[in-house]
């Protein structure tokens, strides 16, 4: 809020009151006129000096419509907070257009980073009784054309499926060549392991594993 003033001041929130001395300036932006002169265009210049400004640019800078509501999920799956940020956020006409080129708004990930889970034997034999697998399991019953990878190296280089790749099912002669075919006792179904083929280089990281009370074993 703007009012008259003899001086600049700064409230207790350390937001500044700037010096008005006609009511026709507290209708002006707040500016530097070497700025405006020197850029020859309409320039806001704003004073901060507490801790807020960072919380102040942020919402400055990534703020949109006040009131939206939307929510974007297939029937019967649960919210996924990720999804309804990309498909439901705003962007401005010039993100817009650079994506309409085929752009992209952000830096890509270089080399691409895969992320394969370390969890517990109890909730592996819950993903088996369910008639799931997971990457654990699929390590430990690898073939023996694998088994000098490590975790994080197997995975780096593979990837598995309960379906085979449409590729692969006209062509059994890469059988044990470019994919592979494991069988887990304690389910039904068939997993395939194939050879990735990317473009771009990738590496595999291990995630973090979090040891809860009652879970560790002396």
């Amino acid at each position: 809020m703007n009012y008259l003033q003899d001086r600049t001041t700064l409230d207790e929130r350390g937001f500044p009151h700037y010096k008005r001395n006609k009511d026709e300036n507290c209708r002006v932006v707040s500016h530097s006129v070497n700025i405006l002169l020197d850029l020859n265009a309409h320039v806001n210049v704003e004073y901060t000096g507490s801790t807020y400004c960072v919380t102040y640019l942020y919402k400055h800078l990534f703020k949109g419509r006040r009131k939206v509501a939307a929510t974007f999920r297939k029937k019967d799956k649960p919210r996924d907070e990720n999804e309804a940020y990309v498909k439901g956020r705003y962007m401005c006409a010039m993100d817009a257009m650079w994506r309409t080129y085929g752009y992209q708004n952000y830096p890509a990930s270089i080399p691409a980073v895969n992320q394969v889970k370390i969890v517990l034997e109890d909730v592996c034999q819950e993903f088996l009784s369910k008639q799931k697998c997971c990457d654990l399991v699929v390590y430990f019953n690898r073939l023996i054309q694998l088994e000098n990878m490590l975790y994080a190296d197997m995975y780096n280089d593979y990837s598995w499926s309960y379906k085979l790749q449409k590729k692969y099912q006209q062509s059994p002669q890469l059988l044990n060549i470019e994919y592979f075919v494991i069988k887990i006792q304690s389910i039904t179904k068939v997993i395939y392991v194939t050879k990735k083929f990317l473009a771009n280089p990738s590496i595999t990281r291990v995630g973090m594993l979090c040891i809860l009370s009652g879970e560790i074993c002396i």
